[in-house]
């Protein structure tokens, strides 16, 4: 039974460190400024997760969870078009 442990054991531990290597080729284009709100010295709260969409003209979005709901951006020149209100305080 030890013979079949160890070598589980290595095939797992040197999958974990080849997990490390993987690489990514991104490139930050822009930033976007949101608003954000100071809840204490140092805590700010912005945005929190994005999605991608293209429209049938080819028109590239960031579908943005912000702090009052859902922002709708144009990738092309980072613009804000829309917020969709989210839940108000004790919603």
């Amino acid at each position: 039974m030890r013979s079949f442990i160890t070598p589980v054991l290595l095939l797992f531990v040197l999958s974990l460190l080849r997990a490390d290597e993987k690489t990514y080729a991104l490139e930050l284009v822009a930033r976007v400024e949101l608003p954000t709100v100071v809840w204490s010295v140092g805590d700010t709260a912005g945005g929190s997760d994005c999605w991608g969409y293209v429209d049938d003209e080819g028109t590239d979005y960031a579908i943005m969870g912000v702090l009052d709901g859902t922002a709708i951006v144009r990738a092309e020149d980072q613009k804000i078009i829309t917020t969709i209100p989210g839940p108000e305080y004790g919603d």
